[in-house]
């Protein structure tokens, strides 16, 4: 696919210099060409000595808007009557405040300036809604390295527990990150919010797994964000399913050689009040609740025993029974017009004649 940013940077075509890595035009194609010839609000954060500037303006054409931040006051020589460069310190809260207040809502920032500072890009006051997909330290205080992603939200402590909104955050507070990554999700119609797991969201601590609530944040120009996060201790979330009422199931499971006794948790989807531990079953990848029968069904491919199938009872949060499956199953799925339960499985001994290649394992209550 041809990439008209990597083609101006390869040629030469600007008059400045740039200085860019050429592994950022993959991305940079991927992420800005379904927006490229709608006139879009453009914030680089380090204009250095002007070059990108001229990219960017090639690329999205005259009447986009193109602005850009830098802490050097030579690059002030770099804006012209169709670009404006603010010199600042991007690390100034009040600053970036009054450069959004005049130039309103950017629809790309470009961050290429952050990690050349000694303390990053600050996070954005979590007590105050910001733009989606910001990167920083999160009030200065540098845990995982000079960048990372700004948590649109109240912060939180080294337990997962909240840290007060306040601007800068006590020391200690963090951003919740996903370093094992993020399992399911699902969406609570009681309280119009998204509910992601978070498979370990302290860098500290990797007994600390959180469920993520997102706030949708229709009709703002600013997007989602995160406005807080449930603690799921001694739990790597993995997966979450809404069984009756306003009751969610956590599966969860172990990560980066942390190895959790069984247990899952049902909580409230709203306030993330743990309603019930259950530890029959454990080392869970993914959950389903049938209505069928009024139950949880979960694929526990690392129970410590052995893989199993765990079912819970809905309607009490009590454990009913674990089914041996086999190595490796950790998807399932429930009809619930006859209850019947499917689960992948690898070559083996379960398959009977179809040991050699796997099959799909259906289970059923006698």
């Amino acid at each position: 696919m041809a990439n008209d940013l990597y083609s101006f940077y390869a040629q030469h075509r600007n008059t400045r210099v740039m200085h860019k890595w050429s592994h950022y035009f993959e991305v940079y194609e991927r992420c800005l060409s379904n927006i490229r010839h709608t006139n879009p609000t453009l914030l680089e954060i380090g204009v250095q000595l002007g070059g990108s500037v001229e990219m960017w303006r090639e690329y999205f054409g005259p009447s986009a808007r193109i602005y850009g931040i830098d802490i050097n006051p030579t690059a002030i020589e770099h804006q012209d009557v169709a670009t404006k460069v603010f010199i600042s310190d991007q690390q100034d809260r009040a600053f970036l405040r009054s450069v959004v207040q005049e130039i309103g809502p950017p629809d790309v920032v470009i961050d290429d300036g952050g990690l050349n500072g000694p303390a990053g890009f600050i996070c954005p006051d979590p007590s105050t809604t910001v733009l989606s997909g910001m990167t920083g330290h999160g009030g200065g205080v540098n845990i995982l390295g000079p960048d990372k992603p700004c948590h649109h939200g109240p912060l939180l402590n080294p337990n997962g527990t909240f840290c007060a909104s306040q601007a800068p955050p006590a020391a200690g507070c963090f951003g919740a990150v996903a370093i094992a990554g993020i399992g399911g999700s699902a969406f609570n119609p009681n309280s119009g919010r998204f509910l992601v797991t978070n498979s370990s969201a302290s860098p500290t601590d990797l007994t600390i797994g959180t469920v993520d609530v997102i706030n949708p944040n229709l009709g703002s120009p600013n997007g989602p964000f995160v406005e807080a996060s449930f603690p799921m201790p001694n739990c790597m979330p993995t997966s979450i399913v809404q069984g009756p009422g306003n009751n969610f199931l956590v599966g969860c499971g172990d990560h980066d050689g942390e190895a959790f006794p069984p247990n899952e948790y049902v909580i409230d989807g709203t306030s993330g009040a743990i309603l019930a531990t259950i530890d029959n079953v454990g080392g869970v990848d993914e959950t389903w609740y049938n209505p069928g029968d009024n139950r949880y069904y979960l694929a526990a491919r690392d129970m410590p025993t052995g893989p199993v199938m765990g079912v819970i009872d809905a309607k009490t949060n009590q454990w009913l029974v674990n089914v041996p499956t086999n190595s490796n199953s950790h998807s399932i799925s429930v009809d619930s017009t006859n209850n019947h339960v499917f689960v992948p499985l690898q070559a083996g001994a379960p398959c009977t004649t179809q040991s050699a290649n796997g099959c799909v394992g259906v289970y059923a209550q006698q």
